[in-house]
């Protein structure tokens, strides 16, 4: 984990294990490239597809640790698991999931996350 990534994520310790996770998966898609900002880490295969960080405030309900894992796509993502959805763009969905526990990191949210590398691909 470089510097620049531990200080995204410094003002809630628990998370950068969960951005770990995130990272080791999405790494394992060929040619993707992280890309470090002041408060996310985007992730990219020509086109930026997704992106982790931590909430700008509290919010009422959800747990003390957790990371938001963005994703774009073509569609809006029907699922509870997804806490918003907008679309900035025609055509072009950016659908916010709550990452709480590696175990969120499972196959549906794996397919999504395939579907979005494929989207940024083209």
């Amino acid at each position: 984990m470089s510097a620049d990534v531990e200080s995204v994520f410094k003002s809630m310790p628990g998370a950068m294990d969960l951005y770990g996770s995130i990272e080791r998966l999405l790494m394992s898609l060929p040619g993707v490239a992280v890309e470090v900002k002041k408060t996310q880490a985007g992730f990219r295969h020509r086109k930026m597809f997704a992106w982790v960080w931590l909430p700008i405030r509290k919010v009422r309900g959800r747990p003390d640790v957790y990371v938001v894992l963005s994703i774009r796509l073509r569609r809006k993502i029907c699922s509870a698991r997804v806490a918003e959805a907008v679309e900035p763009y025609p055509g072009r969905w950016v659908n916010h999931i709550i990452v709480t526990e590696e175990s969120d990191l499972d196959d549906e949210l794996l397919r999504w996350l395939e579907e979005a590398y494929e989207f940024a691909t083209r």
